[in-house]
């Protein structure tokens, strides 16, 4: 853990720490199926993959900085980003539609006590 600043002492998780392996596979997964809407066409899978944590902080700004200017048309094409934020905060998995099998119990290490209680198992290796 470390803290923003030194004026906020909000203790926030390392984005790269071991007990985000998962969410980061599977944030990764879906930056590679929207590839071409990021434009990231000419990047590799594997890139991508490597690159999840600066990915997902330039979303997150955009995304604030869309909503404070009332930017709808970025917001809507970025609306499965959105979601994927919405289902992260509301304790499920990032895609709807990924299937995973338990493998023990994340609770514990996240930001909110229902996110991925249940655990899993990446479904790409290496990712």
């Amino acid at each position: 853990m470390r803290a923003i600043n030194d004026d906020i002492a909000i203790a926030v998780p390392d984005p790269n720490g071991p007990e985000f392996v998962h969410i980061r596979g599977e944030l990764a997964r879906l930056y590679i199926e929207h590839r071409a809407g990021l434009g990231l066409v000419a990047e590799s899978d594997e890139w991508i993959a490597r690159n999840v944590v600066v990915i997902s902080a330039t979303l997150f700004h955009l995304s604030l900085h869309a909503r404070e200017h009332g930017d709808r048309a970025w917001l809507a094409r970025h609306e499965w980003w959105l979601a994927a934020c919405r289902r992260l905060y509301d304790g499920e998995h990032a895609t709807a539609s990924t299937r995973r099998r338990s493998t023990g119990d994340l609770a514990g290490s996240l930001p909110r006590a229902r996110l991925f209680k249940d655990g899993w198992q990446a479904p790409v290796a290496n990712i």
